[in-house]
């Protein structure tokens, strides 16, 4: 077992991490639960950090729209270009698994 896959397994069992799912190849895809910010709060930043730059990577390239509310909260919400077959092949495979990320989500919304 890899130092990454150890710390995965670690990080299951305290319930930081969940398995959310498969990616089309049949890889596990996965989920932190609120726990991981407490339990190894450095990663949770430098995640929070990462996914924050590539949202908003998303939003500059026009695949998804961003609106701030009185708050202040920003609401991420779906266009054309979110779903259309040629412009997501576009996406390197990294935006590609936040887009795919990201449909689900507002799929199971819905």
């Amino acid at each position: 077992m890899s130092e990454t896959d150890d710390i995965l397994a670690k990080l299951i069992l305290v319930g930081a991490v969940e398995v959310a799912g498969l990616d089309p190849s049949g890889e596990f895809l996965y989920s932190f639960t609120p726990q991981i910010a407490e339990i190894f709060p450095e990663f949770y930043e430098h995640v929070s950090n990462n996914y924050n730059s590539a949202v908003m990577e998303l939003w500059s390239k026009g695949y998804i729209d961003i609106k701030i509310d009185e708050d202040g909260e920003e609401l991420v919400s779906l266009n054309d270009q979110s779903s259309d077959p040629e412009s997501l092949d576009k996406l390197n495979d990294a935006e590609r698994a936040l887009m795919d990320a990201i449909l689900r989500s507002f799929n199971e919304q819905s």
